[in-house]
């Protein structure tokens, strides 16, 4: 799916909602809703970021518009690791997820 964003571009919408992040999470409650729906974007820009590329780029939709599984996977996951590790002192030491990086990895752009 598209849409028009404030530049009158077109643009991938990766239609992550909020039932199916919570979903993810296996979260059932309604207390955290407002805090797990910021996520949202947080989760999709860092993916742009690291990846060095817009999801609406060619490579990253599929033959019917829309985000590719991996990519959407790879969201999914970054919003866990915002939820989980949202506290700024963790007893516990932080580690990159090294599925997130498989998913990714195809479609970062590799630059000079």
């Amino acid at each position: 799916a598209f849409f028009i964003n404030q530049w009158n571009l077109i643009m991938i919408n990766p239609e992550i909602t909020l039932a199916e992040v919570k979903k993810h999470l296996a979260i059932t409650h309604t207390v955290n809703d407002d805090y797990i729906s910021s996520l949202i974007p947080t989760a999709i820009t860092n993916v742009e970021d690291t990846i060095d590329r817009s999801l609406d780029d060619v490579k990253c939709i599929n033959e019917n518009g829309e985000l590719k599984a991996p990519l959407r996977q790879a969201i999914l996951l970054m919003i866990g690791s915002l939820y989980d590790y949202r506290g700024s002192q963790q007893a516990e030491q932080i580690y990159d997820n090294p599925a997130f990086e498989r998913l990714i990895s195809k479609y970062r752009r590799m630059g000079v």
